[in-house]
């Protein structure tokens, strides 16, 4: 990634002149400590706050993209995220301060529905730090399409224990509903930690399919059919294997060896067998 090393005032002059360089780009703003602008190698535009957490390490958060919001937009949401982030050597009184600032704007601003938690923040957090964040997304969408218009505080683990009954009457296997379960805990942890909620409702739901799964056993006649229809694979690669030595005899070229006399072609049946006869 390219860091600059020199500030630039962020305004609009300098955004208007960014452009794609095939590389991620980053630049610091001159008077605002922390706010910054990061470049995608296809050209996206994002506004960034960096900022030192109260453990020493760094932090980041996205402000907004541009041009959907101006640069002066951009650098006063920047501050007002600060004055509600704790931050490395802020003395007890103003953290204590600042966490009520913090649940102040919650309650005027008002909890997130899940749909608007899951299609923004949560969305860029999962595509930043996991490999199959957008698969877990439509996961999360498709399974708790009934709760989407729902605040994050009214999902309650009563809910979801109804979402598990209707689950069931889908004929949903349990081990099913536990993957879908685990997702959306995965999202209730995020918005803990981004202040939206300070309880995961999906803890308070007993789930676990693993007492859930069906162990079957082959018939005899199913058994009879594997073993003709692995012999019958066998002996088509024998064929295929003689007429590609045909082939290649004809044009003088080495005859790979040949399959008539090996107890078996590749390693298919051996296993199969082995895992029929080990059960």
């Amino acid at each position: 990634m390219q860091r600059a090393r020199n500030r630039v005032d962020i305004d609009r002059d300098f955004l208007r002149g960014l452009s794609a360089t095939g590389a991620h780009q980053e630049y610091a703003d001159s008077t605002l400590s922390g706010f910054g602008v990061r470049v995608t190698p296809a050209g996206a535009i994002q506004y960034t706050l960096r900022y030192r957490k109260p453990d020493g390490k760094f932090g980041r958060t996205k402000i907004g993209t541009y041009p959907a919001m101006t640069a002066t937009q951009a650098r006063k949401a920047a501050k007002d995220q600060l004055e509600l982030t704790d931050r490395k050597g802020d003395a007890l009184s103003v953290l204590a301060e600042r966490r009520k600032k913090r649940d102040d704007a919650h309650r005027i601003a008002g909890v997130p529905t899940l749909r608007t938690f899951l299609d923004g923040d949560y969305t860029d957090w999962l595509i930043t730090n996991r490999k199959t964040g957008a698969d877990l997304a439509d996961l999360i969408r498709m399974a708790f399409a009934g709760l989407l218009d729902k605040r994050l505080d009214d999902v309650t683990p009563w809910a979801l224990e109804r979402w598990k009954h209707d689950e069931a009457k889908k004929g949903n296997v349990a081990a099913t509903a536990a993957r879908k379960l685990t997702a959306l805990q995965g999202l209730y942890r995020v918005a803990m930690l981004a202040g939206h909620v300070s309880e995961n409702p999906v803890k308070g739901v007993e789930y676990d399919g693993t007492s859930e799964e069906v162990v079957r056993f082959l018939s005899p006649d199913e058994r009879a059919r594997l073993y003709i229809a692995l012999a019958a694979r066998e002996d088509e690669m024998r064929d295929a294997r003689d007429r590609a030595n045909d082939h290649r005899n004809v044009r003088r070229r080495p005859l790979m060896p040949s399959l008539r006399d090996a107890a078996f072609t590749d390693y298919l049946r051996p296993a199969v067998l082995v895992s029929l006869n080990c059960a």
